[in-house]
């Protein structure tokens, strides 16, 4: 090959290599300034994490809305995705007020087939209710089960890690060893009081700052 024709070659992937580059930085630019109201959020990285990741969405083409209650619907959806799970390979929801049809409902389907959700007894799921704290908790661990991570407690480990928090004596019974478990892989954390706060509605925000930790975790097993 002629000595100019080499160095066209090279002009030609080098000027590729940077547009590429460009292109990749430009993208990143992109999904950070895709929802204005993430600007300046105490959890804005964490967002843009799940968001980059595919595993989030917004409430609309420009709002994220950090700051509005997690639906049990929307939890099932995102952990969903955080499994690359192919969500139409399910057309049954088994549940009365899940419409398969429904963004969530191959995902409600998927859930509750690998016992990673329960309903609440009578054939309902109620996907657009508010989820609390514990009940995410809950949630993730039995995901974390599903991914076939060990989420089993001595009932004094249980105890133990309940104790780190103030206010872990208020943790309803049936999410103890959940919230236990996130608390022993360090993935759930009290406030800036040391308290879990385990019946309070949890954010969209809070839980993208939850699943950035916990896929970090899971990674790491």
């Amino acid at each position: 090959m002629k000595k100019g024709k080499k160095l066209a070659l090279v002009v030609s992937l080098v000027c590729l290599m940077m547009l590429a580059c460009s292109m990749v930085a430009f993208a990143a630019e992109e999904n950070a300034v895709q929802y204005p109201d993430i600007q300046g959020h105490w959890a804005q990285g964490a967002i843009e994490y799940v968001v980059e990741e595919g595993i989030f969405a917004g409430t609309s083409d420009n709002v994220f809305a950090p700051n509005a209650p997690m639906t049990r619907g929307m939890l099932v959806t995102v952990l969903c995705r955080t499994g690359r799970v192919n969500s139409q390979l399910y057309s049954v929801t088994h549940f009365e007020d899940v419409d398969i049809k429904a963004y969530y409902g191959p995902a409600i389907g998927w859930a509750y087939e690998n016992n990673i959700v329960k309903g609440d007894g009578n054939g309902y799921f109620n996907p657009d209710k508010a989820l609390t704290r514990e009940e995410a908790a809950v949630i993730l661990a039995n995901y974390a089960e599903y991914r076939s991570r060990n989420t089993y407690l001595q009932p004094a480990e249980v105890a133990s890690y309940l104790e780190l928090a103030k206010d872990g004596d208020t943790v309803s019974s049936w999410a103890k060893d959940g919230v236990a478990y996130l608390l022993q892989s360090k993935v759930l954390t009290g406030d800036a009081n040391g308290n879990l706060n385990p019946q309070v509605e949890i954010t969209r925000a809070e839980v993208a700052s939850l699943l950035q930790s916990f896929i970090k975790f899971l990674s790491a097993q």
